[in-house]
């Protein structure tokens, strides 16, 4: 009689599982997205250098520094346990909490940084709105690198967002209400893209998984087709040169 092989089909590889892809692409994309803010808050600064009190600006600057050293080391850390990790939903929380920090770092930009006066109107309106113009430039990229994830876009949409708008609103005079208007259009343009592109991302992603999960139970068949063969050619073989009595 021949013998009976067990083959159990090898399980897809972590790599290919959709939690930790998304995990694994939001990092990968960090250490070019991290040097963004550093870069746009030193260039407000020397735009703002003459118009907000330096101590404020100063503060600020060096909050989004340290802020972002703060997120390379997350990013060390998580590339130096990459290998052995399990559970990836820690990781996935930690960086919603980093970019929501960052989102509320540049949603207070213009609250803090340009003094409002009446009597200036028009020039702080000016220069509220490159300010703008700069977070809604960070805020375009994140839809991108964070779009993998709509809970760590909004975490970082929001609060970068609402307070300047809601902000400007209140001050009741056309123009700075005209602006926040404009913003919270822009946050509706931003929410929609948001949904979309992680679509399009989790799409792909388990499109790739299915894959996997594909090849690996093509390579089950493919073995157990070939001990089939196997033991039927045995069979065959015993009977031809033993037979039956």
């Amino acid at each position: 009689m021949a013998a009976t092989h067990v083959f159990t089909a090898p399980h897809v590889t972590d790599e290919f599982r959709p939690d930790r892809t998304q995990v694994m692409i939001l990092y990968s994309q960090s250490a070019v997205t991290f040097l963004f803010p550093v870069v746009a808050s030193l260039a407000l600064c020397l735009l703002l250098w003459d118009v907000s009190p330096r101590r404020v600006l100063l503060g600020w600057e060096t909050l989004v520094i340290v802020y972002s050293v703060a997120r390379y080391g997350l990013l060390w850390r998580f590339r130096s346990v990459t290998s052995t990790c399990k559970d990836f939903r820690p990781w996935h929380a930690m960086f919603a909490l980093c970019v929501f920090l960052s989102g509320v770092l540049w949603g207070v930009a213009p609250i803090l940084l340009v003094p409002y006066e009446p009597a200036r109107l028009v020039e702080f309106t000016l220069y509220n709105g490159l300010i703008v113009l700069t977070i809604s430039g960070l805020v375009a990229g994140a839809v991108i690198a964070y779009g993998v994830s709509i809970r760590v876009l909004l975490c970082y949409v929001l609060p970068a967002l609402i307070p300047p708008a809601l902000y400007l609103i209140q001050l009741g005079d056309k123009y700075n209400s005209a602006l926040g208007g404009f913003i919270l259009l822009y946050l509706l343009f931003i929410g929609s893209s948001c949904v979309r592109v992680r679509n399009h991302f989790m799409h792909f992603i388990r499109a790739e998984y299915d894959c996997e999960l594909l090849r690996h139970e093509l390579e089950a068949l493919r073995h157990r087709t070939g001990l089939i063969a196997a033991e039927s050619t045995s069979g065959l073989f015993y009977e031809a040169h033993f037979p039956p009595r």
